[in-house]
């Protein structure tokens, strides 16, 4: 006859085991949970807060240019030059220059893949510099794009001011309709002068 415990026996026995354990932590410390459930909810904070804080553009200010190209790593555009003459950050910004014609519009653009959950709250901001700008506040700003999984889109946009002609803060405040899979920011300066771009982010709204 085979006296020795079952492999039943001794998961159940290490797992009681383990429990009046933590019982008796919890008895002693006087802790309303366990130490290690403790460790685990700050854990999670932490990683909660890391991404509240993340700024899902890549390549923000435009300083990455691993190919030496003149133009900033996972950013995509027309009529773009990479300039530290004029920033806003003190580094690199986005130098552009075109006329009214189509043909010579600047745009640059990038897209994110990310998975937002439906009523997600973000806020875009960036930083622009331009001359001459037009009262028609359409020919320059920024306008963001989403793609829902339900293949639905959302449009956002915002626009400078077009009385200063020093560094001004765009923001733009986002709100998810659905579940999203994709996000295309771009900057747009459809008009005659230049203008200069810096310092995107992309964060969660809290």
């Amino acid at each position: 006859m085979n006296t020795k415990p079952s492999a039943i026996f001794h998961f159940f026995s290490t797992l009681i085991g383990i429990s009046l354990l933590f019982l008796l932590i919890q008895a002693v410390t006087g802790e309303k949970q366990p130490y290690f459930l403790i460790k685990l909810d700050q854990l999670t904070n932490k990683i909660s807060n890391w991404n509240r804080y993340k700024n899902f553009i890549k390549n923000p200010s435009f300083e990455t240019d691993t190919n030496n190209d003149n133009f900033p790593d996972h950013w995509h555009g027309t009529n773009i030059t990479l300039t530290n003459q004029d920033s806003h950050d003190q580094h690199l910004a986005i130098q552009t220059k075109s006329d009214i014609t189509f043909t010579n519009q600047t745009n640059l653009w990038q897209t994110i893949n990310f998975l937002w959950p439906e009523n997600t709250k973000l806020n875009f901001t960036g930083w622009i510099k331009a001359d001459n700008l037009t009262q028609n506040k359409n020919t320059s700003g920024i306008h963001i794009q989403v793609h829902y999984i339900n293949n639905q889109t959302s449009e956002f946009t915002g626009f400078p001011d077009p009385t200063i002609t020093t560094w001004q803060p765009i923001s733009v405040d986002l709100q998810l309709k659905h579940p999203a899979k994709q996000i295309t920011i771009t900057a747009f300066f459809n008009q005659t002068g230049t203008a200069y771009f810096d310092h995107f982010s992309l964060q969660f709204n809290q």
